[in-house]
């Protein structure tokens, strides 16, 4: 039996997913409803002007009412970049079906997986669904690998199933995921990531490393970004930072590490979009494991899902022209043998 809670505010490491608001109109318009390269497998066509895409916000805005209503915006960096809404749901199968849409400057940044992941989560756990559904064209296959980052299962292709906006017909691919698959899932995670956060707030705890060699650093950037960090990632629960770390440099990388001394550590505080961060940070001075080591090329692509991550190797006479966190690397890498440091960073 499902449990309906309707569309709830739900927060992830990048996202805000929330109830839209008829002001989301400018956002939507400009960022996909407009966008005929975002439509084209679907059932509605382009908006021509921000109107229609307000009076269609109305109608969803006002359905909020029904708590058999889960249809939310995503938010990054504080605008409405797209949408992901259950779009079919059975209370007698308890089963429901995703359908999501994401502004095309926001592709291939593992945006999409990160909210479809989020809002399967809170369909298992919350609602009680004992599947979850996403089907798409075989022309969109950018939707497939979603799926595939979600832990769902291919399950056929229905030929010429839908058509779409333009009135061609074409082949549809099912994927599922059925509760059994997602409590293994759910297993197959160390833990979850020690985060607490609500609306306003976020506090997590990190582990970072520190890779020296021929006088340069690994240090990590967005693919189109220009502020750099060092590798690390998220501590699960009940995991050491030493094995967080290991982990994360797997998973980043390919490649073993073995942990030398604990460097450094750093209670930092920011804010970003009209959130305000805390984070507690542990950092490592490491080594490669012999026989185990990345390329030695200038940069190269993260092997995590997210190829939006560039991994590389700065010459650390470099680090003074850069922007890098923690902004002490530039002057404590000069001091890896020193005694354990520990840093409080408050943002101006």
């Amino acid at each position: 039996m499902l449990t309906h809670k309707g569309t709830k505010t739900i927060i992830t490491e990048r996202l805000i997913l929330r109830k839209f608001r008829v002001e989301d109109a400018t956002d939507m318009f400009n960022n996909w409803a407009s966008d005929e390269n975002v439509t084209r497998f679907l059932t509605w066509k382009p908006h021509e002007s921000v109107d229609a895409t307000k009076q269609l916000l109305e109608g969803w805005v006002a359905a909020y009412d029904n708590e058999k209503t889960y249809n939310w915006v995503i938010e990054y960096k504080g605008q409405g970049i797209g949408s992901i809404s259950v779009v079919r749901l059975s209370d007698k199968c308890e089963y429901a079906e995703l359908g999501y849409c994401l502004g095309c400057d926001y592709w291939n940044k593992g945006i999409m997986s990160e909210a479809a992941n989020a809002v399967i989560d809170y369909l298992f756990a919350e609602i009680g669904v004992n599947r979850v559904g996403i089907s798409h064209a075989t022309e969109n296959p950018g939707s497939g690998k979603v799926a595939q980052k979600c832990g769902m299962f291919y399950e056929g292709t229905k030929r010429e199933y839908f058509k779409t906006s333009t009135g061609k017909f074409v082949d549809i691919v099912d994927y599922g995921i059925t509760r059994s698959d997602w409590e293994r899932k759910d297993k197959s995670k160390s833990s979850t990531d020690i985060v607490i956060q609500t609306n306003k707030t976020r506090f997590g705890l990190r582990t970072v490393g520190v890779m020296v060699r021929d006088g340069k650093i690994l240090v990590q950037r967005e693919k189109d970004g220009t502020e750099y960090a060092l590798p690390g990632g998220a501590v699960r629960v009940l995991e050491t930072t030493e094995e967080a770390l290991i982990r994360e440099y797997k998973e980043e990388t390919g490649a073993d590490i073995k942990i030398k001394r604990l460097l450094w550590t750093e209670e930092d505080f920011w804010n970003y979009k009209g959130r305000r961060h805390h984070g507690l940070a542990y950092y490592y001075l490491i080594n490669f494991c012999d026989g185990s080591d990345i390329p030695e090329t200038e940069e190269f692509i993260s092997q995590k899902d997210d190829p939006n991550v560039v991994l590389g190797w700065m010459p650390i006479d470099k680090l003074k022209d850069i922007t890098i966190y923690p902004t002490f690397l530039k002057d404590e890498v000069y001091n890896l043998n020193g005694e354990l440091k520990h840093f409080i960073s408050k943002e101006q």
